[in-house]
């Protein structure tokens, strides 16, 4: 029996594949529970490394003292999004 009638039978079994894409990457996975664990971990850990600045920059937006400033040019998409959303909501109250 050569490699390709191995191959060919109909009683090999090929693992689970998953796979997505993003930005153009396709990411492929032969035991994707292991690695959505490993993700999930890495994620918490990443919150709650953040949570704590966050906090802390809210505490501070929230301040008495605290006044609104000028936008950086990249945070732009994100305000031309909050004003449509608002349009489409006072839109619709309207």
């Amino acid at each position: 029996m050569d490699q390709n009638t191995a191959f060919c039978k109909s009683d090999v079994v090929l693992p689970a594949v998953a796979y997505a894409e993003w930005l153009g990457w396709l990411f492929v996975s032969l035991n994707p529970k292991a690695h959505l664990a490993q993700l999930k971990t890495l994620l918490d850990e990443v919150n709650i490394e953040d949570r704590g600045c966050t906090e802390k920059v809210y505490r501070g937006l929230c301040s008495a003292m605290a006044t609104p400033g000028h936008l950086s040019h990249l945070e732009r998409p994100n305000y031309d999004f909050a004003q449509y959303l608002n349009a489409r909501v006072q839109a619709d109250l309207g």
